[in-house]
């Protein structure tokens, strides 16, 4: 399964598996934190999960506060694999606390340790290296290493208060061309549908997004399919679907990437909350073969139309009844749009055996 992941620049040239690269690329990361306080109220983490997203926007926070001695924090960033040594590492990091306080320490699991030399900057986006904390060519691992871990020091003081931040670790190693660059991901309720978009900025053989949708973000259902509109491309490329037919609470969204060879990767997952209608239509047996049941406010109905999954309409102008004939349609799942006379829209999803 190839990585899909969003906000994270696609390499432009091939490399292969466990090369060095002077491209650096993001590695399958996760982060853990961990605090120790010399002597007063240690610091608290926040976003630690979200540190390795590499989505240059949300960071891994270390708040220390104003206290007598020196306070430590650490976070340690699993790169997934075991990096060779010869290859380099790099991290963003940022503080809005005095340079003349803040300190870095960086170690790996194959016994390297270092501080990087001057201070650290403020959250202008650089790169830790070798040669301090602004420098884009990152450090070099002297061992094999799989995780890499960034201590951060801080002298007492009343002054010595703020943030220190981290986060976008990359390495030039262990580097594959990922098949698709996902810019952007959303999920926002219109009325009684949910209107996904996305985009992307890079494609390569690439066939398509399934949507799938879940109640609990466990089970998931296939309810549409979306075909690129480029096969191999390196412009923005804007893509949208509706569900029609979301379920009451919460309805949970995700794309499935799938190349032209059949192997896919999985987008971030949205949500939208929808609540209970006051004059709920409701559906009788489904899955059904011959025709549907329709109970409720039958009054409240202006008009009502059937589409497929794929959103195109299979039957228009259908007269408000509690019976509605499906014979004719063939085999798969369908939506029931209904438009009430207040203006609002109400779908209902039902399978045709």
């Amino acid at each position: 399964m190839k990585q899909f992941l969003l906000s994270i620049p696609l390499l432009l040239s091939s490399v292969l598996a466990n090369a060095q690269s002077t491209t650096f690329c993001i590695p399958s990361a996760t982060a853990t934190a961990e605090v120790d306080s010399k002597i007063g109220t240690p610091p608290v983490w926040s976003n630690v999960s979200q540190a390795a997203d590499n989505n240059n926007s949300t960071y891994a926070t270390a708040t220390f506060v104003a206290i007598p001695g020196s306070s430590h924090a650490s976070i340690t960033f699993d790169l997934g694999t075991t990096v060779a040594a010869g290859c380099s590492v790099r991290f963003k990091v940022g503080t809005s606390i005095p340079s003349a306080g803040a300190f870095i320490q960086i170690s790996t699991n194959g016994g390297q340790n270092f501080d990087p030399t001057g201070t650290v900057p403020p959250l202008s986006g650089d790169y830790v290296g070798d040669t301090g904390p602004s420098d884009a060519d990152g450090f070099v691992l002297t061992a094999a290493a799989s995780t890499v871990t960034i201590g951060l020091a801080v002298l007492g003081g009343n002054v010595y208060s703020g943030e220190f931040y981290v986060y976008d670790v990359e390495t030039n190693c262990n580097c594959t061309v990922l098949p698709v660059n996902l810019v952007s991901f959303t999920a926002l309720k219109n009325n009684g549908s949910s209107q996904l978009h996305w985009s992307t900025s890079v494609e390569t053989d690439n066939r398509g997004f399934e949507v799938q949708q879940s109640t609990d973000a466990k089970n998931w259902k296939a309810i549409g399919f979306v075909s690129s509109e480029s096969t191999n491309s390196t412009r923005q490329i804007d893509y949208t679907f509706t569900d029609e037919a979301p379920e009451t609470g919460v309805n949970y969204y995700r794309l499935k990437q799938i190349d032209i060879d059949g192997t896919f990767s999985y987008s971030p997952i949205k949500s939208v909350r929808f609540t209970e209608e006051k004059n709920p239509l409701t559906l009788g047996a489904n899955p059904a073969s011959e025709s549907i049941n329709l109970a409720g406010n039958l009054s409240q109905i202006k008009s009502m139309k059937i589409a497929d999954s794929y959103g195109r309409i299979m039957i228009s102008n259908i007269t408000p009844k509690n019976k509605i004939e499906i014979s004719e349609l063939p085999k798969g799942v369908y939506l029931l749009l209904i438009e009430t006379t207040s203006g609002g829209r109400i779908s209902k999803r039902f399978v045709k055996e």
